[in-house]
């Protein structure tokens, strides 16, 4: 397998709720369904907490499962999340565990969603 994933993945669904507002900040939680395009072939489910400030920027972090395969091969990932959101998306992501093709790899990633394009790109370590 490559050392590294190139996907695009799109928003199937995001399920917002704002859990506190206060003083011009407001922290919600997002449940997230993803479909992955390209190295990775599959859907995801994301677990996000927002924290939105009087800016109208955003910081998160989320855990993500995607099921489905890599360069052809079945297999589970489990990553975490941290990022910002200005006028885009723009995150860094931890390959936690691996199942099945990705039993055992480590990577790091790094990710941009904005209204033209969404990538993820992910560099695997053995």
């Amino acid at each position: 397998m490559t050392n590294q994933l190139n996907c695009t993945f799109s928003v199937v669904d995001w399920n917002e709720q704002i859990i506190e507002e206060k003083e011009g900040y407001k922290t919600s939680q997002a449940h997230v369904t993803y479909l992955y395009q390209g190295d990775i072939v599959g859907e995801s489910k994301a677990e996000f907490t927002l924290l939105y400030q009087p800016d109208e920027t955003a910081v998160f972090t989320a855990l993500e499962k995607i099921e489905g395969a890599f360069n052809g091969k079945p297999g589970t990932l489990i990553l975490s999340h941290s990022g910002i959101h200005d006028n885009a998306a723009r995150g860094r992501c931890v390959i936690e565990r691996g199942y099945g093709a990705m039993k055992g790899k480590a990577g790091l990633g790094q990710y941009i969603a904005d209204a033209s394009s969404v990538s993820l790109s992910l560099e695997l370590i053995d």
